[in-house]
């Protein structure tokens, strides 16, 4: 295709926006927004890097895979069934090519791609109008939201997807326009490599098919040459869907491949609600909404003039009409999935919008004054600075949010150097508890095992029967995430080394134990605070206490009642040492209850000016059993405070009414 010197400086602009816009974050490791997605697409490149480049066995980190069985299920390698990795392979070879297995292969690979299906983009709009200010205005309006902005140079296949669509309306009309026979291939052929690497844009393909049923019903003749160009293109996907499911009931899969509607009517509006909520500026800017809606009304007044469009506009409209009502339906099958995944918008809703807006604008009504129209075509273009402004702006509050926030890719940078020191062997099978996602320690430690995602003690203790070699976890998740969710883990590991952020463990042979206090590395710990409430004395620090006979020792002990919501209270004020770095507290006490307790919470509350900094709970429903008296250990994590004005409290909270004993109550902060 040659390039006039308007294309040279289309494609001269998609350049250099999105160089500009992306070139900080090019080499940036999946850690924010979906990372777990991301990673896992990222660790299947380098999983083609490691079976020698073998397409039809792709394979990530893990061993226990998501599906069947929510990763409960060990299997013997980590070969995963996923739809049509082109993307991923071909960026394997990128990664062989300039000698790098570093993230910027992955992100320059997905945003040139982006760049060449927006300008595509560009060449479609010109089968319907010679005007630069309307093409652009498209393409301001497609570039400019936060979703597209985001995952532009991402992981996800969805991009690359979308780019192969815009190549496909391109050739698709160009062929409606000119009837060239090899047009109509291409078009079916990169929508058939849409489909095969991300499945949700099959949509535009039925509704490319319904359109040329809705042409064959009208003339009442067809080519056949449409008619095997599109068996084939559906030959091929039902051939590579059933090739995966053969994948899938072999070895397990990391990602979904069922439904996932609202239950009920009710829910479903739910859903629809909470999205809406949730991404309605997200997916648009509200300048989007303002000139969407502006855009409408003038096409509006077209139409009540002209009552009609020209045929390759009905075309587009027709096929905008059907690709909408098709997104309609996926979103009625996979209405669950759009909560939390903003990126399925990127899959359905964002194309036909877009193609809809283009419908707006193409035939929007012409003033007779031409200074007026060239003002109104310009302000269409200009009018998206202030949107790319409000997504740039709102990415890097999303960013900025994760300040604060130890990520499974920060702690476990560097970790395959940290493994080899301690000549851990690159084959070694590596237990991970609480990670981002499944393969996001695993880019880092370069070695292969198991993740046990959102952990519980039935789930762990399961994991510890796995044939691991070593377990690696991280530091600011040891409390929160691991012990609080198996108090007694610390009997089954034994601590060899950490390097600050992450702790490597190996399995403690039968009959051996681990003392809380080594398993977390306590005691080369500095000791800040050590306070021990004693119930014969008043203390400054403790208040909120109440005494009783403890009818299971039959001694006098401390006593929350039901007719009690706040008790026993321990405040500090201002203490330096913890705007610092991050500290832990220890509460060691023996507890103990006639009945069964229910949402009986030890809480950690930092407050700042009337703003709660942090509020940390555990529950000692799971810890204290009825009828027991006996010491136990309820730790914290905390995160370094920034504010140097603060209060910290740690109270029982009995939000349950029960009735529970305590004595021996002794609180330390270590640092």
């Amino acid at each position: 295709m040659k390039l006039s010197i308007k294309d040279l400086s289309v494609v001269f602009v998609l350049l250099t926006f999105g160089f500009l816009f992306h070139i900080k974050d090019l080499n940036e490791i999946p850690q924010y927004k979906h990372c777990w997605a991301q990673s896992d697409r990222y660790a299947i490149a380098l999983g083609f890097i490691n079976n020698g480049g073998d397409f039809f066995h792709p394979e990530s980190f893990v061993f226990n895979k998501q599906f069947p069985g929510d990763f409960r299920q060990v299997w013997d390698d980590t070969i995963t069934a996923v739809d049509f990795p082109i993307h991923d392979y071909l960026v394997s070879w990128i990664m062989r090519l300039f000698n790098s297995t570093d993230p910027w292969c992955f992100r320059l690979y997905t945003l040139l791609y982006s760049l060449t299906g927006l300008y595509y983009l560009y060449k479609f709009t010109t089968l319907f109008t010679t005007s630069l200010f309307k093409s652009f205005a498209v393409l301001g309006f497609g570039i400019a939201t936060p979703v597209f902005l985001y995952f532009q140079n991402g992981f996800l296949p969805t991009v690359p997807s979308l780019a192969n669509c815009m190549i496909a309306l391109f050739f698709l009309f160009r062929h409606f326009k000119f009837g060239l026979r090899k047009d109509y291939v291409i078009a079916f052929s990169f929508l058939t490599l849409a489909v095969l690497a991300r499945l949700p844009f099959a949509i535009l393909l039925v509704a490319c098919i319904c359109l040329e049923l809705v042409l064959w019903m009208k003339m009442k003749r067809t080519d056949g040459f449409k008619w095997l160009t599109i068996v084939t293109s559906i030959g091929f996907i039902i051939g590579y869907y059933f090739y995966n499911h053969y994948l899938r009931s072999k070895y397990g899969s990391l990602f979904l491949d069922h439904i996932v509607p609202a239950p009920t009517l009710s829910d479903l509006g739910d859903y629809v609600k909470t999205t809406v909520d949730s991404w309605k500026f997200i997916y648009y800017t509200p300048v989007h909404y303002l000139v969407f809606a502006g855009a409408g009304i003038f096409f509006m007044v077209y139409w009540m003039q002209k009552r009609q469009l020209p045929y390759l506009s009905k075309m587009l409209l027709l096929l905008t009409v059907i690709f909408l009502f098709g997104c309609f339906l996926y979103y009625l099958l996979m209405a669950f999935q759009f909560l939390c995944h903003d990126y399925y918008f990127l899959d359905s809703y964002y194309l036909p919008v877009l193609c809809l807006f283009f419908i707006f604008i193409l035939h929007s009504p012409s003033f007779k004054s031409k200074h007026l129209n060239h003002m109104l075509k310009f302000g269409a273009v200009l009018v998206f600075v202030p949107a790319f402004m409000y997504s740039a702006h709102s990415l890097k509050d999303y960013r900025k949010s994760f300040e604060n926030e130890q990520t499974t890719a920060v702690n476990f940078d560097q970790s395959s150097a940290f493994l080899d020191s301690l000549t851990i062997p690159s084959t070694a099978k590596i237990l991970v508890i609480a990670p981002d996602g499944p393969n996001n320690p695993f880019l880092h430690l370069r070695r292969k095992g198991y993740a046990v995602i959102f952990p519980n003690k039935e789930k762990l203790d399961e994991a510890l029967k796995w044939p691991f070699d070593f377990v690696v976890l991280e530091n600011s998740k040891l409390i929160p995430n691991v012990l609080h969710a198996h108090p007694d883990i610390h009997h089954s590991l034994k601590r060899l080394s950490t390097n600050g952020k992450i702790t490597v463990f190996e399995r403690l042979p039968s009959g051996s134990s681990e003392g809380l206090d080594e398993f977390l590395n306590l005691k080369s710990m500095s000791l800040l605070l050590n306070s021990v409430l004693r119930l014969d004395s008043v203390s400054d620090e403790f208040s909120a206490i109440q005494t009783s006979v403890n009818p299971l020792t039959g001694k006098l002990s401390g006593f929350v009642g039901p007719e009690t919501e706040y008790a026993l209270s321990f405040k500090v004020r201002n203490l330096s040492a913890l705007n610092q770095k991050s500290s832990v507290i220890k509460i060691r006490s023996h507890f103990g209850s006639v009945n069964k307790l229910n949402d009986c919470i030890v809480t950690v509350s930092i407050d700042s000016k009337g703003k709660n900094l942090g509020f940390f709970v555990h529950d000692l429903n799971s810890l204290v059993k009825p009828g027991s008296w006996n010491p136990h250990d309820v730790l914290f994590a905390l995160p370094k405070i920034r504010e140097e004005e603060f209060e910290l409290s740690v109270f029982i909270w009995n939000k349950g009414k029960n009735s529970l004993y305590y004595d021996h109550f002794e609180l330390k902060i270590y640092q």
